[in-house]
């Protein structure tokens, strides 16, 4: 019985890679983590609980009018908004903010 409950709680955290990094916006920051089973990053709170950026269904072509950006095209057809965050470097990536406050990287919506 131990060894279960031992397996049920690191075994939802072994699809996730600990490769987590601070993102800072203009108002506010974030920890992302990349999801080895998403192939995507994500906010941190997603490793250990459920939430939107990790439900979210992706695959279908996103329809765009000329002149429109891809990127807010897949966030709102999945009820998000968008957010740019930047990386230590200063490098900006477009994240999808959920209902529930979880990010998930833009492009792995787009896909």
């Amino acid at each position: 019985m131990k060894l279960f409950c031992l397996i049920a709680f690191i075994l939802p955290t072994l699809t996730f890679a600990t490769d987590c990094e601070e993102r800072k916006g203009y108002t506010v920051s974030h920890t992302v983590c990349w999801s080895e089973s998403i192939k995507a990053h994500v906010s941190k709170d997603c490793l250990t609980k459920k939430c939107d950026a990790l439900t979210v269904k992706t695959g279908s072509p996103v329809k765009i009018e000329p002149g429109s950006n891809r990127t807010v095209a897949a966030c709102t057809r999945t009820g998000a908004e968008v957010i740019v965050l930047r990386d230590e470097k200063g490098n900006e990536d477009s994240f999808c903010e959920f209902a529930d406050g979880s990010l998930r990287s833009a492009s792995s919506v787009e896909k």
